[in-house]
């Protein structure tokens, strides 16, 4: 896996999302831990957004995810990463 460091995460997946027409992107309910003096587990829920065919913006997927980075050399890296599709199956679950 490619290691990035945290302040580029967001420049990272504007860049991959720019070629799948996304138009805006949320980072909600982030929380960083500590996991021990060199390492840290962030979590947050990561939402992305596109136009529909009458060019209203509307919520494309929504995702969970987990990140832990290491500090090494005096730089933060991201070591892991892992992510899951939230209401990946709408209308299955009753509420």
């Amino acid at each position: 896996m490619e290691r990035r460091r945290p302040d580029g995460l967001r420049e990272h997946f504007k860049r991959i999302h720019r070629d799948a027409g996304i138009t805006r992107q949320e980072y909600l309910n982030e929380s960083a831990r500590p996991l021990n003096d060199d390492e840290v587990l962030l979590v947050f829920n990561f939402t992305t957004y596109r136009q529909d065919a009458n060019g209203e913006e509307k919520q494309h997927h929504s995702w969970n995810m987990s990140l832990i980075f290491r500090k090494a050399d005096g730089q933060w890296l991201l070591t892991h990463g892992h992510l899951s599709l939230r209401d990946a199956f709408p209308g299955s679950v009753a509420k």
